[in-house]
């Protein structure tokens, strides 16, 4: 069990206040609470690092207090457990539990309707199967159909014809688009600027769990919007 001390001081990114709590606790933390803690800092890291926090949410000294001890905490951690050499696959999995979709959801279930009635609707497939490994947070599977030349602009739904969708994609699904927890929605629906802004100020705050799930959230569908981005920035 992690002290709420110590995640007050990780998702505000205070690294002195944590390290000087850390080195006099007794009772520390066990190395797998510690690659949790490592965990939620490579998610705060990758929100730190989404470039559209602009003024309208932080303060660049904010975001750059953030980002700054941020990085110091990675390296504090690092110092005191063995990251796993497939960190990486282990991350992803880890954010895998906040996927939007549980595995057992069916396709038909998130797109309203399976693959014949959305191929009747004329959606193509290959597009409907990228929105669905985007959203379960299959990202090799995401990728594969990103190179098959799956659209993750594309809205979908079988309730709509695509010749209409377009038109009114509020009522259908796209990857890219709405339908996607973004790290706007961190910061306008969890409150969490409020925790940030703190930061500076040296401030404790009272997180509630479903901050610190946004911020897995937001951290994994930002991975998503990356690859994507990377992607077609490639492809160029």
């Amino acid at each position: 069990m992690v002290p709420n001390k110590l995640l007050t001081y990780i998702f505000q990114c205070r690294s002195k206040e944590f390290i000087e709590h850390y080195t006099e606790s007794l009772d520390k933390p066990n190395s797998s609470d510690l690659l949790y803690l490592y965990n939620c800092c490579c998610a705060l890291e990758i929100v730190l690092e989404a470039g559209n926090l602009g003024e309208e949410y932080l303060s660049e000294d904010v975001i750059e207090y953030c980002r700054k001890g941020c990085h110091e905490l990675k390296e504090f951690i690092c110092s005191q457990i063995e990251i796993p050499n497939n960190y990486e696959k282990t991350f992803y999995d880890f954010l895998r539990n906040y996927q939007y979709y549980p595995e057992e959801r069916r396709l038909e279930d998130i797109l309203n309707g399976d693959i014949e009635e959305l191929k009747s609707q004329d959606y193509r497939e290959v597009d409907c199967l990228l929105y669905e490994a985007g959203m379960k947070l299959h990202f090799d599977e995401m990728m594969d159909y990103l190179e098959k030349g799956g659209d993750p602009h594309v809205y979908i739904t079988a309730d709509i014809h695509s010749s209409e969708v377009e038109a009114l994609k509020y009522n259908g699904f796209s990857l890219y688009g709405e339908s996607i927890m973004r790290i706007e929605d961190l910061f306008m629906c969890y409150s969490f600027r409020g925790v940030l802004k703190r930061a500076l100020n040296k401030i404790d705050v009272e997180l509630s769990l479903s901050q610190i799930h946004g911020v897995f959230w937001a951290a994994a569908y930002q991975i998503v919007l990356n690859k994507i981005d990377d992607f077609e920035r490639n492809k160029k």
